[in-house]
C-alpha cells in the first residue's frame, strides 16, 4: 500500500501537519490519520480515494473501545465525514457509514447535544427529503419547548424585532 499525502480536503476535518504527525489533542484528528493511512491511492477527479477498509477498522475500533463514550462523538463524526466525503463508493464502505452513523445516534440518548450534530450528518448522508422529515421532526418533539426568553439571545431584541409580539401570560 503506497502512502498517500493527506487529501487536501482533510484538512477542513484536521489540520494537515496534525494528520500526519497525530500530534493534535483533537479527538477527530486519529481518525482522520487512520483514513489517510489506509488510503491506496490518489484523489480521483471528484476527490475521492480508495480505502483499504482491513487497514482502517481496526484502527477506528480500536480507539472507539479505548475511548469513553463521550470521547467516541467527535471520532465517529470525522470516521463517518471521512468515508461520505473521501472513500470511493466501493462494496462494504456504505455499511461502514451506516455503521458508525447508528453508533453515533446511539449515544444521543446519553449526550443531547449528539442528536443536534446527526441531523447534521444525515443530510451530509444525503437521506431523502421525506425521510429528514421524520428525524427532525421526531428530534422537535423530543426536544423542550422553547420559553420566551430564549427567542433570542438579546431579549430587548425581541421587543424591538417583534414588537406585536407579547410573552404568553401565566394565566
Amino acid at each position: 500500500m503506497a502512502r498517500s499525502p493527506v487529501h487536501p480536503k482533510l484538512s477542513g476535518l484536521c489540520p494537515a501537519r496534525d494528520v500526519q504527525r497525530s500530534q493534535s489533542k483533537t479527538p477527530h484528528c486519529k481518525p482522520a490519520r487512520f483514513f489517510v493511512e489506509s488510503v491506496e491511492d490518489e484523489p480521483n477527479a471528484a476527490g475521492r480515494v480508495t480505502l483499504v477498509q482491513s487497514s482502517a477498522t481496526p484502527k477506528w475500533a480500536r480507539l472507539l473501545k479505548t475511548s469513553s463514550p463521550q470521547e467516541q462523538i467527535q471520532p465517529l463524526q470525522a470516521i463517518f465525514l471521512s468515508l461520505k466525503l473521501f472513500a470511493k463508493r466501493l462494496k462494504g464502505i456504505a455499511a461502514l457509514e451506516s455503521q458508525y452513523l447508528q453508533q453515533h445516534f446511539a449515544l444521543g440518548e446519553q449526550y443531547p447535544e449528539v442528536q443536534e450534530a446527526h441531523l447534521v450528518l444525515l443530510v451530509v448522508k444525503g437521506l431523502a427529503a421525506e425521510r429528514l422529515h421524520m428525524a427532525l421532526q421526531l428530534y422537535l418533539n423530543q426536544s423542550p419547548p422553547p420559553t420566551w426568553n430564549s427567542l433570542s439571545p438579546y431579549p430587548a431584541a425581541s421587543s424591538v424585532l417583534y414588537p406585536n409580539r407579547r410573552p404568553p401570560s401565566s394565566d
